[in-house]
């Protein structure tokens, strides 16, 4: 009978828990990623037009540095949205980690009980196994020891029939020694 862990439904639960965290930690780390990126393309746009801003004081009406002035105004409201989402995104991905180390320690300690029963059953397996051959060693002693004094009987009885030598021990004799 092989070797069945009595939690492994468990087990598998909090298997398919860690993965399910670890699954979530990934896309909230793709999503941090994304966000740092966009507001890396975001501060190099805002960078770049207001290098330009000098050009434009100078070469361009008042109507468009008024616009150049929104659209900074702009994208300085969507870098300040982005720094909140990545705050957010951030702090999601600290929670998620440290949900998935809580769920890993848990997993751990499973699968260190399921180890250590299954050495334990496989000592006891082992100690079955050796109790077994010791028996069957046992039996075959007895039986050849059942059989050499069988044998002796028959030499004794043909002894007695044809009469013991001279120089041969008696029936007692024999039998004493077994």
């Amino acid at each position: 009978m092989p070797f069945r862990f009595r939690l492994q439904k468990v087990l598998d639960a909090r298997q398919r828990r860690v993965d399910a965290v670890a699954g979530g930690l990934a896309v909230a780390r793709r999503r941090t990623a994304t966000i740092v990126e966009e507001a890396q393309c975001l501060d190099l746009e805002i960078d770049r037009l207001q290098g330009s801003q000098d050009r434009v004081e100078t070469a361009f009406p008042i109507a468009r540095r008024r616009q150049l002035l929104a659209w900074l105004e702009h994208l300085a409201g969507q870098r300040s949205s982005l720094q909140a989402q990545l705050a957010e995104a951030r702090a999601q991905e600290g929670r998620l980690h440290q949900e998935m180390t809580s769920a890993w320690q848990d997993l751990e300690v499973l699968k260190k009980l399921e180890d250590r029963q299954r050495k334990q059953w496989y000592a006891e397996q082992l100690k079955r196994e050796n109790h077994e051959m010791d028996e069957m060693g046992v039996l075959r002693a007895d039986r050849f020891r059942r059989e050499k004094v069988s044998l002796l009987r028959e030499q004794v009885a043909d002894r007695e029939r044809t009469g013991p030598p001279e120089n041969q021990r008696t029936i007692a004799q024999l039998l004493e020694r077994q």
